[in-house]
C-alpha cells in the first residue's frame, strides 16, 4: 500500500522511488553534515534528525578550543589573557618569530 502525499498520482510514484535522493530524507541529510560545520548552517528540514544534530554539535565542540595541545598552565594564562584583551607570550613569539618576517627582530643593526 502507497500512500499518497498529493493529487497526482505520477508524482506520487515518484516521490516512493526517491527514497535517498529526496531534499527531506535522512541519507540526504547525513551527506550534507558531512560538509557542514555547525548545527546552524544544516537546513530546518534537516534538524529533525537528532543523530545528525548530535553529530554536529560535538563536531562544532571539538573544533572550537583554540587552546588544545597546550600544557594546562599555559592554556589558563592564554585564556586569561584574550580575556582581558592582550597577547599571551606563546602569540606573540609566534608573531615574531614565524612568517616572511622570520628574521631577528632585536638584533643589533649593522653599520655601514
Amino acid at each position: 500500500m502507497v500512500l499518497a502525499t498529493s493529487a497526482n498520482p505520477r508524482q506520487a510514484s515518484n516521490d516512493a522511488n526517491n527514497d535517498g535522493r529526496s531534499k527531506n530524507s535522512e541519507a540526504y541529510c547525513e551527506r550534507l553534515a558531512l560538509n557542514l560545520n555547525t548545527v546552524k548552517e544544516l537546513p530546518v528540514s534537516c534538524r529533525q534528525y537528532e543523530g545528525i544534530v548530535q553529530k554536529l554539535e560535538t563536531k562544532e565542540k571539538e573544533s572550537a578550543d583554540p587552546f588544545a595541545g597546550m600544557w594546562a598552565g599555559s592554556a589558563a594564562k592564554a585564556r586569561s589573557s584574550r580575556a582581558q584583551g592582550r597577547e599571551h607570550h606563546a602569540k606573540i613569539q609566534r608573531r615574531l618569530t614565524t612568517g616572511a618576517t622570520s628574521t631577528r627582530r632585536f638584533s643589533k643593526l649593522e653599520e655601514k
